[in-house]
């Protein structure tokens, strides 16, 4: 992994500049944003994007409802602290499974990208939070009355028929060039209404 990212480094050197990178403060709050996007497009996978710009450019001010992002990320951190107290090492495991894979593109480092997140960072760390996952639902049924799990079964059986939906609506979109580029466009349109011209102005550099 740190190998790929020095390759990824080296091969865009030039490409960063002072006056082009975000500072540190507004970094850490774009790495508390990415980490619960991730997180949540993890558990709801839907509305994504073939492209996710910064919110801003470099100088502008930093939204406030981003700082939000940091209080989400102290729930989760609770969530595993709590396991941890109780001895269940294996959400441990896959929660720093889960970041590990992820640390290096939750702009701490300043990278030569436009993109605040990419679905692609996910597919192996995807598997620490797995992991979690199916732990904690294992933990649910186990300690549950056979009608609960009935009603569980139900409530998952709708899940894997959401899932399959958007699976096919992605097939959809990611049928040929235009129909991908169609999503950078309901970006622009959104920033448009917005009047935000930061949006338009990442997507054009």
């Amino acid at each position: 992994m740190f190998f790929l990212f020095f390759i990824f480094m080296f091969s865009n050197l030039g490409g960063v500049s002072e006056d082009s990178s975000f500072p540190f403060y507004q970094r850490i709050i774009f790495g508390f944003y990415s980490f619960i996007e991730y997180v949540f497009r993890f558990l709801v996978p839907s509305k994504f994007y073939f492209l996710n710009p910064f919110p801003i450019t470099p100088g502008d001010s930093l939204p406030f409802y981003f700082y939000g992002y940091l209080l989400l990320t102290i729930i989760v951190c609770f969530y595993i602290f709590i396991n941890i107290k109780k001895s269940k090492y294996i959400v441990l495991y896959g929660f720093l499974f889960f970041l590990l894979n992820l640390i290096l593109v939750l702009h701490i480092f300043p990278l030569p990208r436009t993109i605040v997140t990419a679905d692609r960072y996910m597919y192996l760390s995807v598997i620490g939070a797995s992991l979690i996952l199916i732990w904690q639902i294992d933990q649910i049924i186990v300690s549950r009355s056979l009608k609960f799990r009935y009603f569980f079964s139900i409530v998952f059986l709708f899940w894997i028929i959401f899932l399959s939906i958007q699976t096919f609506n992605r097939t959809i979109e990611w049928y040929n060039t235009e129909t991908i580029k169609a999503s950078v466009f309901e970006i622009v349109d959104k920033g448009q209404k917005k009047n935000d011209s930061s949006i338009f102005n990442l997507i054009e550099g």
